[in-house]
């Protein structure tokens, strides 16, 4: 790519989609979640109890809704609602019937919605900026075995609005890459999200997958409780990974083969736009700023998310064609390699109350890797990691909690040059070093089966000005924050089985 466009493009550090700069290349789903929400109907079957189906019936919707936005933590993917919760939201379930017929029919509705809220109170070139914006996820499975009588073959389908934004410039505002970039960038007010053709063989062991899909559902799944905030530029831009922030869609196909119900290989080639904010999805042709991207990965899980011991381990090794420019010396080179690691499992867990869900803790980690320091995105490592507590307080044991810190180092050219941009706006070029730390709590109250609110905050140290490399001033130190609401509004109505 010319350094000619990154450079016309350099505002949009401001406006990545989820903060980050789009086209110099701005979450997936949760850490426990399967690959299609069809998958979770055996453990339904298995479960026994009535909470047990409750759980999973949540699960699976929350599962699909994190696969799409990247919103939901890991926890809040795979709690419930409490039991006055669950007998409040049966009473407004008035489509269920239709939501059976549907489901008999080998049809299997979502409708989302999301709503954010966020601000920067201490930290930014501007504080005391909010951004807003409202999303509504609709969409269907379709099980063509008893639709059409094909074996082993589902059809994906989802359509993303954004029918209301508000200062989409924030993660500019905020101008640091740990404090700035979750922020969605979403212009364009209609996506196609979903539309893929899955086919199962050999009773499971082996899929294959094709179509339109954010890759994020798929590989480098998120271990800390809320995915929102556990976002890497090294996965999502075309100087790593080139996984275009959820929601954005694109050309994919893989290949899936299950060595055991724990144990999953993956093989796989998706493409990467650069420009990924101006299109919705439906797009055709290939574009002058798009790579293509190969991986292959490894996963264990444990089969049943539900199990408060359970272990979720992924190494993800991937390939992109994008050309790569050295953010300060402009030189070139054709492609970059890297690495995704993520691990996450239970160190204790409670059995002296008698709960749906006992209580746990768990250590969660990940890290991205850049084989090449003269990558467009202009880091060479990023990392996450914590503790999460699970369903702390009896009275509320599907929620939880956890306290996260988040690392990115830049690059040395990358270093050079936003000392040289701060100087040319006027600086003094004392900028911060390679390393941003921050370091905050979060947590996921699942209000009841279709409602979840996730609020966070972070403090940042060593805040740069990666989003806003014309800033001149110094930047500070300080707090960054926002509230997610999730209402599974299928489950709510009774649509969704």
């Amino acid at each position: 790519m010319a350094r000619g466009l990154l450079l016309s493009e350099a505002g949009m550090r401001r406006n990545g989609a989820c903060g980050r700069r789009p086209p110099q290349s701005t979450r997936r789903g949760g850490t426990q979640r399967r690959d299609s929400r069809s998958t979770a109907s055996a453990d339904v079957t298995q479960g026994g109890s009535v909470v047990q189906e409750l759980k999973i019936a949540v699960t699976v919707r929350q599962m699909a809704l994190a696969g799409m936005l990247g919103l939901c933590g890991a926890w809040a993917a795979t709690g419930a609602a409490q039991t006055e919760g669950t007998a409040k939201a049966s009473r407004a379930e008035f489509l269920s019937p239709v939501g059976t017929k549907l489901d008999q029919a080998g049809i299997h509705p979502e409708i989302n919605l999301v709503q954010f809220w966020l601000g920067n109170p201490s930290l930014g070139e501007r504080v005391h900026e909010q951004e807003a914006l409202t999303l509504i996820a609709v969409g269907a499975d379709l099980n063509l075995h008893k639709i059409a009588r094909i074996p082993g073959a589902t059809v994906h389908f989802e359509e993303l609005f954004v029918p209301a934004t508000a200062d989409l410039e924030y993660g500019g505002y905020v101008a640091d890459e740990i404090g700035g970039q979750p922020p969605p960038y979403i212009p364009e007010v209609y996506h196609l999200t979903w539309f893929t053709w899955d086919q199962t063989l050999v009773e499971n062991r082996l899929r294959f997958e094709i179509g339109k899909a954010n890759p994020g559902r798929y590989f480098a799944k998120t271990v800390c409780n809320q995915e929102f905030t556990c976002q890497s530029p090294l996965l999502q831009y075309e100087g790593g990974a080139g996984v275009n922030p959820a929601p954005y869609a694109n050309w994919l196909g893989r290949v899936v083969v299950n060595v055991t119900p724990s144990l999953q290989l993956q093989a796989a080639e998706w493409r990467s736009t650069a420009a990924f904010p101006w299109t919705n999805g439906w797009e055709w042709n290939k574009t002058a700023t798009d790579s293509n991207i190969y991986a292959f990965d490894a996963s264990y899980r444990t089969p049943n998310p539900m199990d408060p011991r359970a272990k979720n381990y992924e190494l993800l090794f991937t390939h992109n064609t994008a050309t790569q420019v050295d953010p300060y010396t402009h030189a070139t080179e054709h492609g970059v390699s890297g690495l995704y690691m993520g691990g996450k499992q239970a160190f204790w867990v409670g059995g002296a109350r008698k709960a749906p869900v006992p209580q746990s803790l768990s250590a969660f980690a990940s890290t991205n890797i850049a084989f090449s320091e003269h990558n467009t995105t202009g880091l060479t490592a990023t990392a996450n990691w914590g503790v999460q507590a699970n369903g702390p307080f009896a009275k509320r044991p599907f929620d939880s909690y956890s306290l996260k810190m988040t690392w990115m180092r830049e690059t040395p050219n990358e270093q050079l040059y936003l000392k040289a941009q701060n100087v040319a706006a006027g600086g003094d070029g004392k900028i911060a070093g390679r390393d941003s730390i921050g370091i905050g709590p979060d947590a996921n109250f699942i209000l009841s089966k279709s409602v979840i609110l996730s609020p966070y905050m972070v403090h940042t140290f060593h805040a740069n000005t990666m989003m806003a490399p014309t800033y001149g001033g110094k930047m500070q130190d300080g707090w960054t924050g926002g509230v997610l609401f999730v209402f599974l509004l299928d489950k709510m109505t009774g649509m969704a089985r």
